[in-house]
């Protein structure tokens, strides 16, 4: 408690905690290069940029200056969201090593028999639950990259509330846009959407367009007759790392955090309530990002940041020559 009479939540790093895990993280590069190098079509799926992801993400999570201004991130991205409460962060009382913020009184958001106690719907909290995540990746491009249980809370006002906020997620719009445009393929059964989306993600040509559309339309008609209630996230996620093996395409940045903080939150849905499904809740952000793209604002907009991009060319082009053409002479 401040002198202040504030009840605070204080979270010191424990010593040699950078030590052990510059340790760790040599240790798991080394694995992903063997990986890389000896098993065949695992470099596709890009060991390394996954052990880079993480040691990105738990670098950060250990500065402690660097969760406060995520916290307050956050804050700001929910400030007119009365469902979602972020804790003040004190920073007088903050360092790199230390984290001083408000003290929040909740129920853990798996604890069902205490929600039900409190006169909480585990129900409506599993689809709320699903609509903050949603919002973070669909909205944001910011998100929680370790929403597990103990890191949320239902407050007695029935908000939810996000703690231990050092390992983020960003995603850019390109990516949002890519991931938006498979999962409404998916709900929509149109696997040329979902073929297109992949050829733009894969950094060289792809030869077997033909079969690759063919799979996807075998993953569709898997789905075709079931009910978007009935479709697993992760049974998803992990056809599509199959396909994305099998075809050598590289994911973008980000996609492990995503895929483990969307598996994670759908995981909590299911125990707040059986029959919660996390694509029932994705379908709606997904198509509205799709629909956004073809807005003539949005449209606009792109066409202004390619005719710029050609005038730099254009404007750049005849000195570049002239420097080659230079370079060339001196070979010669």
């Amino acid at each position: 408690m401040l002198k202040t009479g504030e009840k605070v939540a204080v979270k010191v790093q424990r010593p040699r905690t950078g030590e052990m895990v510059s340790v760790d993280l040599g240790i798991m590069y080394h694995l992903a290069s063997l990986l890389e190098r000896h098993i065949q079509g695992l470099e596709i799926f890009n060991p390394t940029q996954l052990v880079d992801e993480f040691a990105g993400a738990i670098q950060k999570e250990m500065d402690f200056h660097s969760e406060a201004l995520h916290i307050e991130h956050f804050a700001r991205n929910f400030a007119d969201d009365p469902t979602v409460v972020v804790p003040k962060v004190y920073h007088e009382f903050t360092s790199r090593k230390v984290i001083t913020t408000q003290f929040m009184n909740g129920i853990k958001i798996t604890n069902i028999s205490e929600l039900i106690r409190a006169g909480l719907d585990p129900k409506t909290i599993s689809e709320r639950g699903a609509q903050i995540v949603l919002k973070q990746i669909f909205v944001h491009g910011f998100f929680h990259a370790d929403p597990h249980a103990g890191n949320i809370l239902v407050t007695p006002q029935n908000e939810i509330c996000l703690l231990d906020l050092g390992m983020t997620g960003i995603l850019t719009p390109t990516s949002r846009e890519r991931l938006s445009a498979i999962i409404v393929g998916v709900a929509a059964q149109d696997p040329q959407r979902i073929v297109k989306t992949l050829y733009e993600m894969s950094e060289q040509r792809l030869e077997r367009l033909e079969e690759l559309e063919y799979q996807i339309s075998e993953l569709i008609q898997e789905y075709a007759s079931r009910s978007l209630s009935s479709i697993n996230i992760s049974e998803i996620m992990n056809q599509l790392a199959r396909l994305l093996i099998i075809h050598k395409i590289k994911v973008f940045p980000g996609f492990y955090l995503l895929v483990k903080a969307l598996v994670t939150m759908e995981g909590i849905g299911y125990k707040l309530n059986p029959a919660f499904n996390m694509m029932e809740h994705l379908d709606p952000f997904a198509r509205k990002l799709v629909h956004e793209q073809f807005n003539p604002v949005h449209i606009v907009h792109e066409t202004y940041d390619a005719a710029q991009e050609l005038v730099y060319l254009m404007r750049d082009l005849p000195s570049e020559t002239r420097i080659f053409c230079n370079y060339s002479k001196r070979a010669g």
